[in-house]
């Protein structure tokens, strides 16, 4: 059966496609009368297509994927796979966004790979940053294919310099009591806090407060590998009265910053603090300060959330296993 004038059409793509059945329909015609189309969408079933041509003709909608912009691209990438994202991917995904801007009004089959590599190479943040600006452009290109807005990814050729090497140093015993006489400049607690649980920066961001308890004294959280998730860190007295501040902070987390400006915080402060030390040296000597108190091998890497040697099997947090947990944490002092 015809459809009515005007009301579009669905046809099949030569070649073995994922998405051969396409809905389009024409919306004028150019100074030479050949007619102009939005593309509705492209479906792997026919049915599925004409499902689209009467939906968007119920509710019509401009859809021509072929012009579609960086940005709109991005907001359609965002209605099919948010949902999907950990709560630290989506903070990391919105803090890595604004560093596209450039290209938000740009077609995007019309970006090209130098664009991407330009700005990445101008972009003012360590490696960390740079990849993941590589990777939401990777992201979208993969849904850029499956509409055919272009043949091929371009972000596959672009180089994220890597950063040189930096020899790891702990703290020191007058750079840790150089922070504690310093706790009321902004963020200092929060390198004290990351020195006395071993949590990764993004570990710690992602700690909500229904994670803390203060009466059993211990947080729960945890993320990377399977051996470091969901693992149990006491909470050591000395950081007790920081935590507590924290918590009456509001919100739901107990640091409500973005991964991006919450590294930028901490170098700031350890510069004015005069310290060379990178933010992850933090876990770092919260290993090797319990390595040197002579601290249980099982217990630091229950902390420090590595996977556990000898044939010990699933973590299991019993009463006991917690106490010792408690009391390896103690052997870190003042």
């Amino acid at each position: 059966m015809k459809n009515p004038n005007g009301y579009g059409t669905v046809f099949k793509l030569q070649g073995n496609r994922r998405r051969p059945f396409v809905a389009r329909k024409t919306k004028g015609f150019n100074e030479k009368g050949h007619p102009l189309y939005i593309t509705i969408g492209y479906f792997a079933k026919r049915v599925d297509a004409l499902k689209a041509l009467a939906d968007f003709n119920f509710n019509p909608k401009f859809v021509d994927f072929r012009d579609i912009t960086f940005m709109d691209l991005f907001k359609k990438w965002q209605e099919k796979e948010w949902d999907n994202l950990s709560e630290s991917s989506k903070k990391r995904t919105n803090a890595t966004i604004k560093y596209l801007e450039p290209l938000f009004n740009i077609k995007f089959r019309e970006i090209k790979f130098y664009n991407l590599q330009e700005l990445v190479n101008k972009c003012p943040c360590r490696f960390q940053t740079k990849n993941y600006i590589k990777i939401i452009f990777s992201k979208l290109e993969d849904l850029a294919l499956q509409f055919e807005i272009i043949k091929n990814k371009c972000s596959s050729f672009v180089k994220v310099k890597t950063e040189e090497t930096k020899e790891r140093h702990i703290f020191t015993l007058e750079e840790r009591e150089k922070l504690w006489h310093n706790i009321d400049l902004p963020f200092v607690d929060c390198i004290l806090i990351l020195l006395y649980s071993g949590w990764r920066i993004s570990e710690l961001l992602n700690l909500k407060k229904s994670d803390i308890d203060l009466q059993e004294g211990i947080m729960r959280g945890g993320m990377k590998t399977e051996a470091g998730r969901n693992r149990i860190i006491p909470i050591h007295p000395l950081i007790v009265p920081v935590i507590r501040k924290r918590m009456n902070n509001k919100g739901e987390y107990l640091i409500k910053s973005t991964l991006s400006n919450f590294g930028n915080q901490l170098r700031k402060v350890l510069k004015k603090l005069e310290m060379d030390h990178i933010i992850h040296e933090t876990r770092h000597t919260f290993r090797s300060l319990l390595d040197s108190a002579g601290g249980n091998k099982i217990c630091i890497d229950l902390l420090m959330g590595h996977s556990i040697q000898g044939g010990i099997g699933e973590k299991v947090y019993t009463h006991k296993t917690i106490q010792e947990l408690k009391e390896t944490i103690m052997l870190i002092t003042r």
